[in-house]
C-alpha cells in the first residue's frame, strides 16, 4: 500500500500546488486591478497614445483627480496682437506680437482634488497701440492660462499661472517724432512684442520676467528693439528665442522661434482641436495646429514685424511676406507687407499654440488693421503603463 499512499500524497501535493498557484495568480490580478484603479482623472478631451493619457483643454474647465500620480504638464497662454502700422507720408510697419508664455513641468506629483484649468484667449479686435498718441494698449495682450491656480492664488503647491504675450509696438510718423513705439513688459512669463518702426529715438521692447514654482520651467523671451531710420517693425519674442531687431525698408524682421516640447506632439493632440474652418488661415484650425506644432511639439512662435516694402523677402518664413498664406513653425504670424509684390496684412497667430500675431503695415488695408494672437492651451499627460 505504500506505493499507493505515496502516489496519493503526490497527487494531493500537485492539487494543492495548483490551488496555491491559482490563489497567488488571483491575488496578483487583484493587486494589479487595485493599482490600476487607484488613480483616475477626468476633464478635457482624453486621448490615449501608447502608455500615456493626455487630457487636452482648449477652453477653461477643471481637471478632477482621484488619487495621486505623476504627470507632465504644459500650460500655454495666448499670444499678443500685432502692432498697428502708420499710413501718412509713408507706410511704416508695426512690431510683431509676443508669444504667450509657456510653463512646462516634466514630473509633477498631482494630488487628488479639483484643479482649475484656465485657457487664455487672445485680445479682441484691439490694435497693439494707437498711432502716435500713446504706448502699447495693455488690453491687446494675450490672456493668461493656468493650472491649479484660480487667478489670484495657487490651489495646490504646484499651481501655476502664466501671462500672455504683449502686443507689438505701433509704428511712428514721418517725420519720425513719435515718442512711443516700444512694447510693454511682462512680469508673468509672456514673451514681449517687437517695437514698431520709425520711432525716434528707437524704442526698446519690454523684458520678459517670471517667478514660477520650482517644478516648472518657463519659456518667454524679449521682442526685438526698434530704431531709426528703419521703417519696418521688429519681431515679437518667441518661447524659444528673442525677436529680431527692426530692419531696413525692404527687409522685415523675424519673430522669435517657438520652443520644442516633444512630450506634446501635434499629431497626437490634434483630435482634441476643433476641425472647423478658420477664416484667418488657409486650412481648418486642426490642420493649422498640426502644421505649426508638428511631431516635435513646437509652440509659442513670435509674430513677425511688418515690412514697409516687402519686395525683398528674407529666408526666415517670419520675415517673408510672400509666406503670409502659410503656417509658420510654432504658430507665430508673418508680418504684413506693404510693397506691390506682397500687399498683405499681418497674419494671425495660430490658435492653441500661443503664437504671436504679425505686425501691420499702415496701408494694408487700413491704418487700424492689425492681427490677433493665437489662443492658449493646457495639456496634462499621465503615464498609465
Amino acid at each position: 500500500m505504500a506505493p499507493i499512499k505515496s502516489s496519493l500524497a503526490r497527487s494531493a501535493s500537485k492539487l494543492f500546488g495548483v490551488f496555491r498557484d491559482r490563489d497567488l495568480s488571483l491575488r496578483g490580478a487583484t493587486s494589479s486591478i487595485k493599482n490600476t484603479i487607484s488613480f483616475q482623472a477626468t476633464g478635457g478631451t482624453k486621448i490615449t497614445s501608447g502608455s500615456y493619457d493626455y487630457h487636452v483643454f482648449t477652453s477653461s474647465s477643471t481637471l478632477v483627480v482621484d488619487g495621486t500620480g505623476p504627470a507632465t504638464i504644459l500650460v500655454i497662454a495666448a499670444g499678443g496682437s500685432g502692432g498697428a502700422g502708420f499710413s501718412g507720408n509713408g507706410e511704416y510697419g508695426g512690431g510683431g506680437g509676443g508669444a504667450g508664455g509657456i510653463a512646462y513641468a516634466a514630473n509633477v506629483t498631482v494630488t487628488g482634488g479639483t484643479h482649475t484649468v484656465t485657457v487664455g484667449s487672445p485680445a479682441p479686435n484691439v490694435a497693439g497701440g494707437a498711432q502716435n498718441v500713446g504706448g502699447p494698449a495693455p488690453q491687446a495682450a494675450g490672456g493668461s492660462s493656468a493650472f491649479g491656480h484660480n487667478g489670484s492664488s495657487a490651489e495646490f503647491p504646484y499651481g501655476v499661472l502664466v501671462g500672455g504675450g504683449t502686443p507689438g509696438g505701433t509704428s511712428g510718423n514721418n517725420p519720425p517724432a513719435d515718442p512711443f513705439g516700444g512694447s510693454a513688459a511682462s512680469t508673468t512669463g509672456g514673451s514681449t512684442g517687437g517695437s514698431g518702426a520709425r520711432n525716434n529715438p528707437g524704442r526698446s521692447a519690454g523684458n520678459s520676467t517670471e517667478s514660477f514654482p520650482g517644478d516648472w520651467t518657463p519659456y518667454g523671451n524679449k521682442g526685438g528693439d526698434g530704431g531709426f531710420p528703419q521703417s519696418n517693425g521688429a519681431g515679437g519674442g518667441g518661447a524659444g528665442s528673442a525677436g529680431s531687431l527692426s530692419g531696413a525698408s525692404s527687409q522685415a524682421s523675424g519673430g522669435g522661434a517657438g520652443q520644442a516640447l516633444p512630450a506634446f506632439p501635434g499629431p497626437v493632440l490634434a483630435p482634441a482641436i476643433p476641425n472647423t474652418p478658420a477664416p484667418q488661415y488657409p486650412v481648418p484650425y486642426r490642420s493649422a495646429f498640426t502644421l505649426a506644432v508638428g511631431p516635435t511639439g513646437v509652440y509659442g512662435g513670435g509674430g513677425g514685424g511688418a515690412s514697409q516694402l516687402g519686395d525683398n523677402p528674407g529666408s526666415n518664413p517670419m520675415n517673408d511676406p510672400s509666406t503670409n498664406n502659410t503656417i509658420n513653425p510654432g504658430g507665430g504670424g508673418t508680418g504684413g507687407g506693404g510693397g506691390p509684390a506682397y500687399p498683405f496684412a499681418g497674419q494671425w497667430g495660430v490658435d492653441y499654440t500661443g503664437g504671436g500675431a504679425g505686425g501691420a503695415v499702415g496701408n494694408r488695408p487700413s491704418p487700424s488693421t492689425h492681427s490677433v494672437g493665437g489662443k492658449g492651451l493646457v495639456v496634462v499627460r499621465f503615464d498609465v503603463s
